[in-house]
């Protein structure tokens, strides 16, 4: 592809009907330029949890696309999210992975900035802006919508995109199964493990969305680890996976020897049945109560 994409040229990249697809969904520039837009400039993205950022002048650096992005806590306890760039020379104002702060300064030029985003200091000013800096007209930019959902934060930069809560629609419920699973809801523990992968953003997100496939063999250790072995007990045990949800129970049953397919597979699938009413989307109303994995005789 060159120049603008029809969007005709986007259709014939997918044939859904027989499950094949272009490998230019991975590699086109224009397309990843278009997705930049229509994607990561139009959804909401996620940022952080509100427990890395529990106090006052408490901050994280994350991406929205590729724009970096700081999240800050404010005096009164509310949330706001820039652009991490100066407005002076476009340097970033904040290199630190998270932390406390009282301003974010950039490091070309000294142009400071409050937690709340505003242009505080200008060093020289009276030499460099004789005729006034309007200091106030040249704070960072801000993510013009910030919202949280259970602890989750979000941004979005389109004005015309529906609420959040609209825009998740069913996978809020699915959200809840672990969100609500514990009084007082989630905490992040600890820092941030890494990594960055020379890759199109897809084949990333396609790993937690649709891919069981190669959790087999990607994940080999981790699967020979957690499944029974031919000489343990688990040969002559029923295992019992159990999801409860309010008043409603899903249970998933098998006798003798548990090969590691089951659990990445048929038990995968049967834990997937349970969260919504049988042969529907529907949710229930209450959030998860239990579940668990037992074996007996």
């Amino acid at each position: 592809m060159s120049g603008k994409i029809d969007v005709r040229e986007i259709d014939a990249l997918v044939d859904a009907q027989n499950g094949r697809i272009s490998p230019s969904i991975y590699t086109d520039p224009d397309l990843y330029e278009l997705e930049l837009d229509r994607v990561f400039g139009r959804t909401w993205l996620f940022l952080c949890h509100e427990s890395q950022i529990p106090k006052s002048g408490d901050f994280f650096n994350t991406y929205m696309g590729e724009d970096p992005i700081i999240v800050a806590r404010q005096k009164d306890g509310s949330i706001k999210a820039f652009l991490n760039q100066c407005r002076h020379r476009s340097m970033r104002v904040s290199f630190a992975d998270c932390g406390n702060t009282r301003a974010f300064t950039c490091p070309y030029h000294g142009w400071s900035y409050g937690v709340d985003g505003a242009l505080k200091d200008i060093p020289l000013e009276d030499r460099a802006f004789p005729q006034g800096a309007c200091k106030e007209k040249w704070g960072l930019v801000e993510v013009n919508r910030v919202e949280s959902y259970k602890g989750l934060i979000f941004g979005c930069w389109d004005e015309t995109t529906p609420d959040l809560v609209e825009y998740m629609g069913d996978i809020a419920w699915y959200l809840d199964g672990v969100l609500d699973r514990r009084p007082g809801g989630t905490e992040i523990i600890g820092g941030v493990h890494r990594w960055e992968i020379e890759c199109n953003w897809k084949f990333a997100a396609e790993q937690f969305a649709s891919d069981q496939y190669h959790a087999l063999f990607s994940h080999a250790s981790a699967v020979q680890v957690l499944g029974a072995k031919p000489n343990d007990d688990a040969q002559n045990k029923t295992v019992e996976l159990w999801i409860q949800r309010g008043t409603y129970q899903y249970s998933y049953s098998f006798d003798g020897y548990v090969q590691p397919a089951d659990f990445s597979g048929n038990l995968y699938t049967g834990l997937i049945r349970g969260f919504r009413r049988p042969g529907t989307l529907e949710p229930y109303e209450s959030a998860f109560t239990g579940m668990g994995i037992v074996t007996g005789k």
